[in-house]
């Protein structure tokens, strides 16, 4: 990942060029989700066991929701849980103080923390990256999602926000963890879109003029594809899924009498 230089520190004396493999494996990665996820929901399954079963394949909107619900968001969790916040140091001048942290404590006090933020503190001192491979395959999947219209097989995306929303109100969820995984969704997208737009305006220079290749790689076709656009497209899918939540809670006061 890439690390925030202090003011003193100077550039980079010898430019890494491991950024290079992570692309690329980035990039058949995602080639290669597109190949795992190109099966129809009425296709049958190519496995055949002895006893002459054969096995029934996940739908689109199934395969979605696992992964959301039992990787993704235990994946995140134990990540926010990581961030955390740093002493208020008045006495250091601003100069100093920056790279530490924003001035965000930490994402909730459910998480530990002293006070509670429902947002994803941005360490700047932390080391970051471009990759987030858990989170572009589920992009993957939300786009085969895309394709399947509303009433078909296995449902489309409208089956998917439904079944993540009711997760809400089953006693096996912890309350707000549906909330979690759309933040999620969301924030960590929008780091690498943040630090890709600070690079492309001059900042993160001490680390090097590789950096903006790395922008090129990540932005411009023709591997934006896997890059870039799969975290636009989780940004979009975590504005519907708040939107659907919002929705539920208004109809559930609505039905409590609450005003």
């Amino acid at each position: 990942g890439q690390v925030w230089r202090s003011w003193g520190e100077g550039h980079v004396e010898t430019e890494p060029r491991g950024w290079v493999g992570a692309f690329n494996a980035s990039i058949s990665l995602g080639s290669l989700f597109e190949r795992l996820l190109s099966w129809e929901d009425e296709d049958k399954s190519p496995i055949c066991y002895p006893d002459g079963l054969t096995p029934k394949l996940l739908s689109s909107v199934g395969l979605a929701y696992h992964v959301l619900s039992k990787g993704l968001s235990s994946w995140q969790k134990s990540e926010m849980m990581s961030y955390h916040s740093t002493c208020g140091t008045a006495s250091s001048p601003p100069h100093k103080r920056c790279p530490a942290s924003l001035p965000f404590p930490t994402t909730a006090a459910r998480h530990g923390a002293s006070r509670a933020m429902k947002a994803l503190p941005i360490e700047q001192a932390r080391p970051w990256s471009f990759h987030l491979p858990l989170h572009r395959f589920v992009a993957a999947c939300l786009r085969e999602v895309a394709r399947r219209p509303k009433g078909s097989v296995g449902g489309g995306m409208d089956e998917l926000l439904e079944r993540l929303t009711s997760m809400e109100g089953d006693g096996r969820w912890a309350v707000g963890s549906v909330h979690e995984i759309f933040r999620g969704i969301m924030e960590f997208p929008v780091v690498v879109l943040s630090r890709a737009a600070q690079i492309r305006a001059g900042l993160w220079k001490r680390n090097g003029p590789g950096m903006q290749d790395q922008v090129l790689n990540y932005a411009e076709p023709p591997f934006c594809r896997a890059l870039r656009d799969a975290d636009l497209t989780l940004l979009q899918f975590a504005m519907l899924g708040f939107c659907s939540l919002s929705k539920v809670e208004v109809e559930s006061n609505n039905m409590s009498g609450i005003d």
